[in-house]
């Protein structure tokens, strides 16, 4: 530096404060110029599975019973129909247990009369109803499966349906249409 004039000295040394002034106020963050951090991260191998959680269900003889009767419910009133159907029959019997005006259990339910009707139209077919405990087998894994509540209600709390081709004029709330049959609260 003695070789400078006298005023390159001046604006060197001004430069050089200024950057240390600076340097030291900003943490030397203007001056400095940030490498990207650069993380290693070890490849890892996804792989992706169902997991299916099961509590065994211990069934009862009552249960199989009752189980046997929601089955030989929906071959009779919906084999015919799409497996949500079947299904949405099932939970309309399994809703009106819980509801004081019906049987409190499955085979209550089916075999129930009101005003001396039988509630589903197969129970009145006396040659059906000596084969009642008929049913196919997707029906019963269907029916354990609604028993047991494995299979979430598709029909929005129905307590009654009828087929589409059917007319009763009723005042009760709709709640869906699943194949041939309409679902309604009550």
């Amino acid at each position: 530096m003695t070789d400078l004039p006298k005023r390159n000295r001046l604006v060197i040394g001004f430069l050089f404060g200024l950057t240390i002034g600076v340097t030291a106020i900003t943490g030397g963050a203007l001056l400095l110029k940030p490498k990207p951090l650069v993380m290693v991260v070890p490849q890892v191998k996804v792989i992706e599975q169902k997991v299916i959680v099961k509590v065994p269900v211990k069934l009862t003889i009552e249960d199989k019973k009752q189980i046997d009767c929601l089955a030989t419910n929906i071959t009779y009133e919906a084999d015919n129909q799409p497996t949500e159907g079947k299904i949405a029959v099932a939970h309309v019997v399994m809703n009106r247990t819980h509801d004081p005006r019906f049987g409190n259990n499955a085979c209550t339910v089916v075999k129930q009369k009101i005003s001396g009707i039988y509630q589903f139209s197969w129970m009145r077919e006396p040659a059906k109803r000596k084969k009642f405990h008929c049913y196919i087998s997707e029906n019963r894994k269907i029916a354990e499966q609604v028993y047991i509540g494995n299979i979430q209600d598709n029909t929005g709390g129905a307590k009654f349906y009828h087929a589409t081709w059917c007319h009763p004029h009723w005042r009760l709330a709709k709640t869906v249409i699943i194949g041939q049959h309409i679902f309604y609260r009550g």
